[in-house]
């Protein structure tokens, strides 16, 4: 839930809170590490270090080095960095270089009993998404809205609350942003709108005393989150923007690989505090198994692993169809071209170097991620409804149809036709031509169950799948959406009126057909009939 009043500031100090009790949970296991290179100079003076011996200690001073930084100690990074490539160096060597090795040891020790460092400043985060305003105040609601879209949301200010139920009905948000004071009890009528009609989209509520007891009616209407309104526009976008970009994050998996406990500790916490679902793995030979059971959304790999080096992981991961695509993100503790070279010669897509700074690597992951997330939307929905598009329609009705199948459940296809489409088009012009459309979409969206499939087939034609439902039961289903339709005449922003009706038919799998090409064509001549009998109706 998003904690009332958080801002950019709020943020900041929720991440030095979690570096610092990070910090003192790893604590004691930095210093456990710091005690094995005692016990390896020790063997040293000694002369009784054997081979296997100093790869330890090698190994164990890597992670001291990655793990300190991480936390904001770059002296002990640097200390660290020196005994790795002491015990990284000939044997023969490490006598000579112990008595000053030795007084560092204590430096190290000193450094890692002090607190963790806190982050510097951070600029104002950025988001890709859609905003409804819902204030009553006109100048407050512009300013937010203007804030927002310096940030990179697209905004639509509803400046009441018939206004802002509309727009929710309209679908495509992903944040409504609620004034409680201005619109009083509709707002609870508004926030019910939004869980059931919207139910990914975030909810917040602009409230005098965030937490007075009125609060908790506000939140179990379906407010995600409230925030103070005596708060400045910018900080409300902090809020607006952390939501959104946890709600994208939420929606994606990664796979973080690391031998290094320490680190895999800080991935937890940092991605869980983020909203970011993640498996972490510890040991790189179980790499595989853990790919195919999360399926991930991307791959963190670190380079510097014991039996299976990450240029090794990548080159494989690049090697197998299933994830050749797969964004992968490798830490390094390089700092070298050749190395950098390297690391995009073996497939990775991005490097951050050890020691990790967490707002950094955040801020990489969240960037990837959201770049895939585009990609996904231009490859599978259609720009203009939000639907999905054709592509996408034929590849999900093939797992509908296995699952009906295998079930015994019936699988009905719907194709509809917006009636007079060209008409409209002529008399209003294309951008209203386009409103009808879009609020259709929205309209079909609220009709039907969110695991039915519902795509813009082309031009003004609409597919939609439904599964569980005979050809007689998904005719019914269709034809209340009609009466809604009719019932609900579409005013553009131009203000004129215009009537909207469609045409529509419908087939069933196996009655009708046993693919989508046989079942489409009985769809298409139940529309044809549907048309030639006078447009605005349903024929199963």
């Amino acid at each position: 839930m998003t904690q009332p009043g958080r801002s950019a500031s709020g943020e900041a100090v929720l991440e030095r809170q979690m570096i610092q009790q990070l910090w003192e949970r790893s604590r004691e296991r930095l210093l456990a590490q710091v005690d094995r290179l005692e016990e390896a100079l020790h063997a040293v003076v000694e002369r009784n270090l054997d081979a296997e011996a100093q790869r330890a200690a090698e190994r164990t001073a890597h992670q001291i080095a990655g793990a300190a930084g991480t936390f904001g100690f770059p002296r002990a990074t640097e200390i660290a960095r020196e005994f790795e490539r002491m015990f990284a160096g000939p044997a023969e060597e490490l006598p000579s270089r112990a008595l000053t090795a030795a007084r560092h040891l204590a430096n190290l020790r000193r450094e890692l009993e002090e607190p963790a460092s806190s982050p510097g400043p951070t600029a104002p985060t950025r988001a890709s998404g859609r905003l409804l305003v819902a204030h009553g105040d006109p100048a407050q609601a512009r300013a937010i809205a203007r804030e927002a879209e310096g940030r990179g949301l697209r905004c639509r200010v509803a400046t009441d609350v018939t206004s802002a139920r509309n727009a929710v009905r309209q679908g495509r948000l992903d944040v409504v942003l609620v004034d409680a004071e201005v619109t009083g009890e509709d707002a609870l009528g508004l926030l019910a709108d939004v869980a059931s009609l919207l139910p990914e989209a975030g909810a917040l509520v602009l409230a005098p005393e965030p937490q007075s007891p009125d609060a908790e009616e506000v939140r179990a209407a379906g407010a995600g989150g409230l925030v103070a309104r005596s708060l400045p526009p910018a900080q409300v976008v902090d809020v607006v923007v952390d939501t959104v970009r946890r709600q994208q994050l939420s929606r994606h998996r990664v796979l973080a690989v690391d031998d290094d406990p320490v680190i895999l500790d800080v991935l937890t916490h940092l991605f869980d505090h983020a909203g970011l679902p993640v498996t972490t793995v510890g040991d790189p030979l179980q790499f595989w198994e853990a790919i195919e059971e999360t399926a991930p959304d991307l791959v963190l790999l670190d380079l510097d692993m014991p039996s299976v080096t990450g240029f090794e992981l990548c080159r494989l991961l690049r090697a197998d169809p299933r994830f050749e695509s797969t964004p992968v993100i490798v830490l390094t503790s390089s700092h070298q071209q050749a190395a950098v070279e390297e690391v995009f010669a073996a497939g990775a897509d991005d490097y951050v170097t050890k020691p990790v700074d967490p707002a950094e690597l955040l801020a990489r992951v969240s960037g990837r991620l959201e770049r895939l997330r585009q990609q996904r939307l231009l490859a599978e929905t259609d720009p203009l409804t939000g639907l999905a598009n054709r592509r996408t329609f034929i590849r999900e009705l093939a797992r509908l149809r296995t699952d009906a199948v295998r079930s015994g459940e019936p699988l009905s296809v719907v194709l509809l036709d917006l009636d007079d489409f060209e008409e409209i088009n002529q008399r209003h012009g294309h951008t209203v031509g386009d409103e009808v459309l879009e609020r259709l979409a929205a309209l079909l969206r609220r009709s039907f169950r969110a695991d039915d499939l519902i795509a813009r087939w082309g031009g003004q034609v609409i597919a939609v799948a439904l599964y569980g439902l005979s050809r007689e039961d998904a005719a019914g289903r269709v034809l209340r959406t009609l009466e809604r339709c009719r019932a609900n005449p579409f005013t553009g922003t131009d203000g004129r009126s215009v009537p909207v009706t469609f045409s529509a038919g419908v087939a069933q799998f196996g009655p009708d057909g046993e693919d989508l090409a046989s079942v489409y064509r009985s769809a298409e001549a139940a529309l044809r009939d549907a048309q030639a009998r006078g447009r605005d109706r349903v024929v199963p």
